[in-house]
């Protein structure tokens, strides 16, 4: 995100139609899931490269307030080992191998909340509501 460009909205983050985790389940290639299973990292990146490998579509960031805890989870949690971010490339890597290329695909495309949005601009005075125009 930091060129202003996404193709990876993280699970923890994400949401998407129910039918995709019966996939993620049912369908995904056993070369997949094992790599997810045996080194116990990367299911968020499977689940993206699988979703944009059936839709052909960009994930959709939906700007909103998140927190996560495991960023400051010193006891050890996956996400804070030196090696992390070594580890998730390569996992980007296998599975565009795995997947027959690449189906990632990159946006700038952010929803934002339609709060304080109206559909009219608000008239300076009371009786403008009322006035004829």
């Amino acid at each position: 995100w930091w060129g202003g460009t996404y193709s990876i909205v993280l699970t923890k983050a994400a949401f998407c139609h129910h039918k995709f985790f019966a996939q993620y389940t049912d369908e995904l290639s056993k070369e997949v899931w094992m790599h997810v299973h045996n080194n116990r990292n990367c299911e968020d990146i499977a689940m993206q490269f699988m979703v944009s490998n059936t839709t052909g579509l960009p994930p959709i960031w939906v700007q909103g307030k998140y927190s996560d805890s495991g960023v400051l989870d010193f006891k050890g949690g996956i996400s804070t080992g030196s090696s992390h971010y070594d580890k998730r490339s390569d996992c980007v890597t296998k599975f565009a191998e795995m997947f027959g290329g690449m189906p990632l695909i990159e946006t700038s495309h952010v929803a934002v909340p339609m709060s304080g949005w109206a559909p009219m601009k608000t008239p300076p005075a009371i009786w403008e509501w009322f006035h004829a125009i």
